[in-house]
C-alpha cells in the first residue's frame, strides 16, 4: 500500500525526518519541568498535536494526513461530495421539520387521530432504515444506496402528502423515514 507521500513521487526517507522533525517540535513543546502540558484548553494555545498526553504516533499519523490535505488543496472533487452530502443531511433534516410542522394539523384533521402517533411512525422507520440501508449499501454500494433512498424518499414524501386519513399518513411517513435516514 502506498503512502499519500509516496505516490506523490517523494522520498520515504523525507517521512522518516518529517516524523523526527515532529518529534523534535513536541519536545520543544513540552513545560520546563520536563513534564507534558497538561491542560489543553481554550486560550493556553497548545495545539493537540504538541500534546504529551496524547499518543506520539497518532499525532505524527495527523501530521502527514493534514500535510497530504494541504498539498492536495480543495478540488472540485470536494465541492461535489459537499453539495451531495449536504443535500442528504438537508433531506434528513427536512423531514424531522415537516413532521412536527404537520403533526398537529393532522391531528386537528383526521379523527380518530393519536398525539404521538406521527412522531411514534418517524422514529420506527429511522430505527428500520439504520438497521436495513447500512447493510444494504455495503451489498449494493453507498453511492447507488444513496440515490435510491433519496428516491423512494421523496416519492414517500409525496404520496404521504396526498394522504387521506391517519393511518394512511402514519404509514407513508414511517416508510419514508428509513429511506432518508440510511445512508
Amino acid at each position: 500500500m502506498s503512502t499519500p507521500n509516496a505516490a506523490a513521487g517523494q522520498d520515504p526517507e523525507k517521512n522518516a525526518t518529517s516524523i523526527h522533525s515532529i518529534n523534535q517540535q513536541n519536545d520543544a513543546n513540552s513545560n520546563d519541568d520536563g513534564g507534558s502540558n497538561k491542560y489543553i484548553g481554550a486560550g493556553d494555545g497548545v495545539e493537540l498535536l504538541s500534546s504529551k498526553e496524547s499518543d506520539p504516533i497518532m499525532a505524527n499519523k495527523m501530521h502527514l494526513v493534514n500535510n497530504a490535505l494541504d498539498e492536495i488543496g480543495w478540488t472540485g472533487f470536494h465541492w461535489k461530495l459537499f453539495f451531495l452530502s449536504g443535500f442528504g443531511y438537508c433531506v434528513d433534516a427536512l423531514q424531522l421539520s415537516l413532521q412536527g410542522i404537520i403533526s398537529v394539523q393532522a391531528v386537528l384533521e383526521f379523527q380518530p387521530s393519536y398525539t404521538k402517533g406521527l412522531t411514534i411512525a418517524l422514529y420506527i422507520g429511522m430505527l428500520v432504515g439504520a438497521l436495513f440501508w447500512g447493510f444494504f449499501a455495503d451489498i449494493i454500494g453507498r453511492k447507488t444506496a444513496f440515490n435510491i433512498s433519496l428516491f423512494i424518499c421523496s416519492i414517500f414524501t409525496i404520496v404521504a402528502g396526498a394522504s387521506p386519513n391517519w393511518a394512511s399518513l402514519a404509514s407513508f411517513s414511517s416508510s419514508c423515514r428509513p429511506t432518508s435516514s440510511g445512508c
